[in-house]
């Protein structure tokens, strides 16, 4: 299902060693969300970044995407 704004799911994983909380935010890429999307690099742990194979255009924009988790991560 295609994502209209911004999609947030919260998954929690844990085993026997290790426990973790996922916060998954899905913006779809969105220029208009990029301003927001600014502070939820801060305190991240990681970040995935995804494009279609489909669409070479969405490929071409990873660039950006990285510029700006460079400018905006605390680490």
């Amino acid at each position: 299902m295609s994502t209209v704004g911004i999609d947030f799911k919260v998954k929690k994983l844990e085993t026997e060693e290790f426990r973790a909380v996922l916060n998954i935010w899905d913006t779809a890429g969105q220029e208009r969300f990029r301003t927001i999307t600014k502070s939820f690099y801060k305190g991240s742990n990681a970040i995935i970044l995804t494009y279609s194979i489909t669409d070479p255009l969405s490929f071409s924009h990873i660039d950006s995407w990285i510029s700006q988790i460079k400018n905006n991560c605390s680490t």
